[in-house]
Order: structure tokens, then sequence, then C-alpha cells
């Protein structure tokens, strides 16, 4: 959970195996800035005690701008929790059609018995690893072994709750207690230098949540696996809220990531696996009969004893967190069983200072214990401390004693997200009688961008075990680009990306927002005239926010209302005003599409002899069909007539040249921000003398001309060196100095060089050039191409994470692609599971749209969704319009 109080501005790098596009990313939640006590760290062998109080007096001095949202991750976790019930009724209402041979079943794969894939050296693992952690460790194959490997490892597992005991090996043996991760191999490689590899002597405790929102999950799991399998008792891992298919299928920017992150490595079956092995992992540690390990927290009846947890048979936790009652369901005065709240609440459940169970802002389902919730617990098991994880602390530090001492949050992801300023910690536990090591001896502060680490005592006394709690602070993994010197043009740049996707992820979640209102705008209709009992057409703001939540599902209505409808009142609601302006659009594209595709292509780095290739223009002609061709596989989600369309709107209905083609893709993409005056006339001077020299015009093929004059290595791409060397040849020197562009010396043209690399990769591709020193004309008219739109849309939309699911379960081969039948069999089996049948004619509807194509890429189809309203609420212009 992301507190109010820790988020910053900053960036990571992520990596795709397959995709061509670098740009950074983090998870885009700010929130209401408040003012903390300064405080310092304490050393390796402190014996100062934090004293647990309602609010931790000590702050890590992290500056904190403003948000949307209290916490956009609560938000984002409201939203998975209110659409569980529709994704597993979906699979259950598909299995029902197989078995009726209306759907047709996917083929199965059997599992591996070929022990040399799940064996692999896990200390070479961890080596290349540290030395590249950017590049696949293992192939799809391998890593399929291995998940299936530790999948037949937790089979033998017959109870919940494991039971540990310290190692008696070596000369310093000591259990390391994990937190959250979330994806952040950086970490686990800085907690492994530090505290030593898993081992005999050294045995790890994962508490759950290493999947998502971080980049390198996988990677992460593999080598737990592969410390697993090579040293079965040194590595445990608890099953946390994120390793749950629910939450693994959302994408990055809804607080998911993990199946993103595994298809785009290794691929659907990996993914499969992995979902499998999940469902097995154990829920609960007891550490020398003294330290209970849960990742949310403790249960809402107060009846569940450890013993309880014992005696849970498999089949009540050997699945996925139980889906939240529908208001139907609580209504007619069902309830969870006592099984399948304790599912939840070990995964779910947070800490209060009060007493008792208490709603969780996290959602309806979620709850929160107090104090005497787990001194009640913890004195009927005979236990001293309940370690748990789940949230970062609010102090900004990497853990947080709580309930008189007695409850322990440990969380291990250091500048979660690459937005937080916060540290990450590690309980280290060594038996009563021996001695504490100083676990930060042996560190090479320079290795893994390691800044600092910290220590302290245990925040509450042990009998048989001593607990040291180390803290870290480690930089996020960056890539060969970000290796560079960062200038304070670079530190802009990062800034502005990350602010932009901050508003980006914002809007979405308005724009789920808003098509849920226009799912449900009859009901809201009905129910806003009924309360208006004086027919003035206005609400009181505060009732209005109370029906959407009612109607729509829990979300921060109020920020939503705030930031989608400004133009609104603060106190009253004109209902009717705001419940006819959204609109949902599918199969739209126009400007926006393209404008996403140039922007794509230019940060993509592709080569002047992909491009070549791609129009296949060998001849330098680009003829109307090839072009429609180009624009098929640049877009694959464009039908026939609308590839047609948008290429005789963008090339025209003539043979092209290559450069001509070129040139209008660039007019969609954004030039390079120029971060000096001098630089936009040093251009205009460069680019005339490339015409004279390369001529003749346009300019564009002028700069084709250059480009391959100067990239003589054979890469297709421009070296530094290279750049500057060809523009010192065309006398670039010589045609500045005056009082419009200075004197272009080797320093300027390196300086020119950096801007233009938009991608900061070091080198710059032949779009990069055209996008900085072609003549930028008007951008062409593109046609609105005809979408659907109105409530079976915004249906679809809202539904997309459970679609996408489906449709990858109908794609075992990982093609991307799924047949016209099956995917209108799952429009139809969702509208049943919504107890919302579709009409003969929306399905018409969709038919048409998809007539003439043998098979879908399911991907791009669903990300082809719009919300808008015309002057009202939510209106946006561009490609931040898309649904992406």
């Amino acid at each position: 959970m992301i507190p109010q109080r820790l988020l910053t501005l900053s960036g990571a790098l992520p990596r795709t195996r397959r995709a061509h596009l670098s740009s950074l990313a983090g998870l885009a939640a700010q929130s209401e800035a408040r003012a903390g006590a300064s405080g310092g760290s304490s050393s390796s062998s402190s014996s100062h005690v934090p004293k647990p109080s309602k609010r931790s007096s000590h702050s890590a001095s992290r500056n904190c701008p403003a948000s949307l949202f209290d916490s956009m991750e609560q938000a984002q976790e409201r939203l998975a929790l209110s659409h569980r019930n529709v994704c597993e009724q979906l699979l259950q209402e598909v299995e029902k059609r197989r078995k009726r041979g209306q759907i047709p079943k996917p083929p199965t794969r059997a599992l591996s018995t070929d022990d040399s894939l799940a064996a692999l050296d896990p200390l070479k693992l961890l080596q290349r690893m540290q030395r590249n952690p950017m590049e696949p460790p293992v192939t799809a194959e391998r890593a399929e072994g291995m998940v299936e490997a530790m999948e037949q490892t937790l089979k033998a597992l017959t109870s919940p709750v494991l039971d540990l005991s310290l190692p008696e090996e070596g000369k310093d043996p000591r259990l390391v207690v994990v937190g959250d991760v979330h994806g952040q191999l950086q970490d686990v490689l800085h907690i492994f230098k530090t505290h030593g590899p898993p081992s005999e002597e050294v045995v790890y405790l994962f508490n759950g949540d290493i999947v998502d929102r971080g980049r390198y999950a996988c990677e992460i799991w593999l080598l737990i696996i592969a410390f697993k399998l090579a040293h079965p008792r040194s590595v445990y891992v608890l099953r946390g809220n994120h390793e749950n298919e629910q939450m693994i299928i959302r994408p990055f920017k809804m607080g998911g990531g993990f199946a993103e992150e595994c298809l785009s490595k290794y691929g659907q079956p990996v993914l499969s696996a992995f979902q499998r092995m999940f469902k097995l992992l154990p829920l609960f540690a007891v550490l020398e009969q003294e330290i209970f390990v849960v990742h949310g927290g403790l249960f809402r009846d107060a009846s569940v004893t450890l013993q309880t947890l014992r005696d849970l048979p498999a089949a009540a936790w050997r699945r996925n967190y139980p889906n939240p009652l529908s208001s139907e369901q609580v209504a007619k005065g069902e309830k969870w069983t006592m099984e399948e709240e304790i599912l939840f609440d070990a995964q779910w459940a947070d800490p209060h200072y009060g007493s008792g169970s208490r709603p969780s802002s996290r959602g309806r389902v979620a709850v929160t214990f107090g104090t005497d919730v787990t001194q009640r617990f913890l004195d009927d098991a005979g236990l001293a401390l309940c370690l748990r994880s789940h949230r970062v602390p609010q102090s900004g530090r990497g853990f947080e004693p709580e309930h008189n001492g007695r409850l322990l949050t440990l969380f291990s992801a250091s500048r979660y997200g690459g937005v937080l300023q916060n540290r990450g910690a590690v309980a280290v536990l060594r038996r009563a009688d021996g001695s504490v090591q100083d676990d930060r001896n042996d560190l090479d502060p320079g290795d893994l961008g390691f800044d600092s680490s910290f220590s302290t005592a245990s925040p509450t006394p042990l009998k048989r075990m001593k607990m040291q709690i180390v803290e870290h602070d480690v930089n996020p993994l960056k890539g060969a680009a970000d290796q560079q010197s960062v200038a304070a043009a670079t530190a802009c740049q990062v800034r502005r990306v990350v602010e932009q996707q901050s508003r980006e992820q914002e809007n979405d979640m308005e724009q789920h927002a808003l098509a849920l209102i226009c799912v449900e705008r009859s009901a809201l209709w009905s129910r806003c005239y009924a309360l208006d009992t004086g027919r003035t057409g206005l609400l009181e703001r505060n009732a209005f926010c109370d029906l959407l939540s009612e109607v729509c599902g829990e979300l921060s209505w109020s920020a939503i209302l705030s930031r989608a409808a400004p133009w609104m009142g603060a106190q009253e609601v004109a209902y009717g005003e705001f419940l006819s302006t959204p609109s949902v659009r599918w199969f739209h594209h126009g400007a926006a599409a393209v404008v996403t595709m140039a922007r794509a292509s230019a940060q993509a780095e592709l080569r002047l002899s992909g491009l070549v290739a791609l129009f296949d223009s060998t001849s330098g002609l680009v003829t109307p069909e090839l072009a429609r061709e180009a624009l098929g596989q640049l877009l694959p989600s464009l039908r026939e007539r609308e590839r047609h369309q948008l290429a005789t709107a963008l090339f025209g209905e003539e043979n092209s040249k290559l450069s001509d083609v070129l040139h209008q893709l660039a007019l969609f993409a954004d030039p390079p921000d120029l971060t000096e005056p001098w630089m936009e006339p040093a251009l205009r001077r460069l680019s005339t003398l490339v015409e004279k020299h390369h001529g003749p015009p346009p300019l564009h093929s002028a700069l084709i001309r250059f480009f391959r004059a100067v990239a003589v290595d054979g890469s297709d791409l421009i070296q530094p060196e290279e750049f500057v060397k060809g523009f010192q040849n065309l006398g670039a020197y010589h045609c500045s100095g005056d009082h419009e562009v200075p004197l272009l010396h080797t320093g300027r043209l390196y300086k020119l060089f950096e801007v233009i690399d938009g991608n900061g990769s070091g080198t710059v591709s032949f779009l990069e050039l055209l996008l900085a020193m072609d003549n930028r004309a008007d951008r062409p008219e593109l046609p609105e191409l005809p979408a659907l739109e109105g409530a079976l849309p915004a249906l679809l939309l809202v539904h997309k994470a459970a679609l996408l699911r489906m449709c990858r379960d109908m794609d075992p081969a990982d093609a991307g692609r799924i047949s016209v039948s099956n995917f209108m069999g799952l429009v139809t089996a969702l509208g049943d599971v919504l107890g919302r049948p579709f009409a003969p004619c929306e399905r018409s509807a969709i038919e048409e749209e998809l007539e003439g194509s043998e098979d879908l890429a399911y991907s791009e189809l669903l990300g082809g969704f719009q919300v808008h309203a015309e002057g009202g609420p939510f209106k946006r212009s561009g490609a931040n319009s898309r649904i992406e």
C-alpha cells in the first residue's frame, strides 16, 4: 500500500523481451504531502529500540507532492476486488460451454518430467543476474520446467502453516525474513549480497507479494526456485495477496503486471505454471515457536486460533482468495464461511490502533484488526510477535512496530515503484545465545547502486532468538543509457516523463470510472430522480458520490469528479448533465492511433533497413498496396477498409518515395525537446547544409542520403562520433558563430546529438534524425473511422481484464490471436454471466465490425476503447484519450 506521505517523483527503466520500445515506467501514484519530523538512522549494533506509537515520530526526510487519490494503490485494489466475481464466473461459464462444444478446448500440456530442466546451479544464476540483470536469465522451456518442479515440491505440503527453526550449520546460522519486493530485483540482489545467498547457513523466508508493479518478478521467482530446488531447506515463500490470479492479470498501470511481464518474456505456458504454483503456496509460518508470520494480518473472527489454521483442509487454502459477495447475496444474508474469511484476511488485512475489526479502505470486503486481536491471538498460541508485510510503513522506513510492540510490519522494496523514497528492510534472526554479526561489513557501496544500510534491534523482546532489523536503500535497476552521466536536461526529461505517466494513470482510473457510469446509466438516472424530490435537477454532492459508490463500486468518486468534471459545483451536482455526457467508443481509429504508432516507432529505434523491409521499398518507391500492408502490421487491430482509408489519407493513392512516407509518419510523432535557445536555429542551419550537400530537395530525401553516408559501420544507427564528424565535414563550424547561432564546435555538436537521441540509447536512428531536422508541416487530416458506441463497449471496457484473461487461456501457443468465433463466444458468455444477455442487434454490430477477419489480435482489439464526452466531464485530446 502507498501511504500518503511518502510519494515523490522518480523513474525506472522497464524491460520487455519482445518490444523495442524503451520507456520510463513508474507507479503513478502521488499523495497529499504531510510534514514529518526529522530523524537519523541507527548503526548496525545499535541498542536503540523505537517505541511503537500511533504515528511514528521518525521521518526519512522524504518529499511528498500532492495527488488526486488518497492512495492510487488502494483504488487499484478496490477495482481488483470488485471485479473478482466476474472473472471467476466467466471462467466457469466458458468451461460449461466447452463441455457443450460451443467453445473449443485449448490443447493440454503435460507437466515436465525432465529433471534436467529444473537442475540449475543457483549461484551461477545469481552471478549472471548480478552481471547483467536486464537480460532474461533462462529460456522459456527451462523456466517452465523450474516452475513445474516447484509446483511438485509444494504439493507435498499438508498444512498452510510452516514450522521453521533457525539453521544450525555454519559459523553464523541465521534466518532472514523478507517483506514485499514487488518485482524489484535490485532489492533482492542487494539483500543476497548483504546477508549471503540462501544456503544451509542462511535460510530465507519471503513473506509474499513478490510479483506485480515491478518489472523483474520473473527473475526473482526463478532465482528463488533455483535455490529452493538446490537447497530445499534454504528458502521458503508465503503467499501474498498479489500471488493471486485476479491481481496478476491486471495491467501494470492498474496495480498488477505480472501476467503482462511473464507473457512478454516466457509466454502463456510459463504463466499458467506460475498460476498453478501460486495456489499451493502456504499462508503462515511459525518461527522457533515464538514469531507468527503472515502476509496480510489477523482475522475478523475472534475464535480463530493457530490450531484452527493448522486444521484447515487443503481445499480451503489451495485456492485463490474468495470472491466478494454481490449486493444481492448480502441482501439475502449470505456470508463467507470462516475458512474463506481466514484465507482472505491472511492476505488482505491491515492493522489499526483501536480494538476489534473494522472496515478497511482497501474495499468493502477487507478489514483491519486492532491491538486486542493481536494480543489475543498471540497469547492463545504462546507466541511473542506477529510479523507481517503488505504495506509501506507510514514513517518511510522499512519497518514499523505497532500494537504495543507485538506486531511488526516489514517491507523490503526500497524506493517503491520508482516513485517513493522509502527504505526497505529485512529481519535477521539468530539464536539468543549466538553473537550478532554486522551484516554490512562486506558491502561494496558502488555495487548495484547501493546507497546505505541501517540496522536496529528488535522492537519486541524475544526469548529464543535475537532479531536484527537491517534497512537498505537501493537505486532502481537502470539500462545502459541510464548509466551515462545524467545532465540537468536529462533529469528534467525524466521528471516530465514521470509526471506524464502520473497523469495517464490517473486518466486510466477516471476512464474506468466513467465507463462504469455508462454501464449503470439507467440505474443511476432512476436513483437520482427518486432522490431529487424537488425536481430541481440537482443533488447534494456527497449524496451523489454515495450513490455512485453504491451502484458503481467503491472508488474515490469525489476526487474523480473534481478532476473529471471541474465545471460542477462544490456543493451540488447537476446529475442530468453529468450522466448524459460520457460515452465509450470501440473500434475507434484515427489520428490518436497514428500518433501512438508514430511515437512508438520513433522510440523503438527502428533501423533504416528495417523500415525499407517494412514498406518493401528496395526500389525506393512505396505502392498504395504496400503502404496499406505496412500500416496493418504497425496497427494490427485495423480492418481492411480502415487500413485503406487511413493509408489513403496518409500517403495518397499514388506511388510514393520511402522518404515521403516516413516524412508523413514523422508528422504524428513529437520532435525532440530542445533544451537551449540556440539549438533550434542551429538545426535549421544544419538542415540547410544537408540539403546543399545531399540534395536535391525535399529535405527528408536529402536526410536519407546524408544518413546513409554517415552511418558507415553497417549498424544503420549513427554513433556520436559519426554524427559529429558528419556535420563537421559539411562545414558546421563555418556556418555558425553569429548572434543567432554560436560556433558549432565539437562540444555543441555532441549536445545536439544527446537531444536528438530521444530514447537515450546512445545512438541516433533515422526517424530520430528526421524528427529533429525535417520541416514540420501541418499534419494531414485523418478520417475518424466509425466506432461502436454505447453501453456495450462500456461493459466490455469495464471487464477488459477478464476478457484478456480468457483470450490468453484460448491462446496456449501465445500467438496473440484467437478466432472471431471464439471471441464472440467469450462476449456472449460475459453477457450471460453479468445477467445482461446481448441483444441480437448488439451481436450483429460486433460481427459486422469483425467481418472479413479470420482471427483477431486480441490485445490490440481490447485496447481500442476511448472514453469520450462532448464538452462534458471528461474531454481529452490526442493519444492521451485512448485506453492503452
